[in-house]
């Protein structure tokens, strides 16, 4: 019914994705060399290494070893580190607060680690 009222122009998502788009990328793939794609990759990325800072995994100031389990090849993770400690730089400037860098040593695994970060965007579930 979802896809009905999508396709008749009744239900808009908001970001423009539709249930057909997500059948899609299902059943052909996603181009991983999209700029969207690349970007979502390394925003999920920052996104879990603001939880470990969070809940004091990674440290500011210290050295901290990540494993990175990359199944869809997707070249992110070092991009997302910079960024990440770019703007943590910034809001630390803007507190007052006395600069700590974001210092992560990553490590790109081919099998299972004991811990390793897994990138899969498209891993189908």
């Amino acid at each position: 019914m979802i896809d009905r009222l999508e396709q008749e122009g009744i239900l808009c998502p908001p970001n423009g994705l539709t249930l057909r788009d997500y059948q899609l990328a299902y059943t052909e793939g996603v181009d991983t060399g999209k700029p969207s794609i690349r970007l979502t990759a390394a925003i999920r990325f920052q996104l879990l290494v603001l939880e470990l800072i969070e809940c004091g995994e990674i440290r500011l100031g210290e050295v901290r070893k990540l494993a990175i389990l990359s199944r869809d090849g997707i070249d992110f993770a070092r991009q997302g580190i910079d960024d990440l400690a770019e703007l943590l730089s910034q809001l630390m400037t803007l507190r007052g607060l006395p600069k700590l860098d974001l210092k992560v040593d990553l490590e790109e695994v081919e099998g299972s680690a004991t811990h390793p970060v897994d990138d899969a965007l498209l891993r189908k579930r």
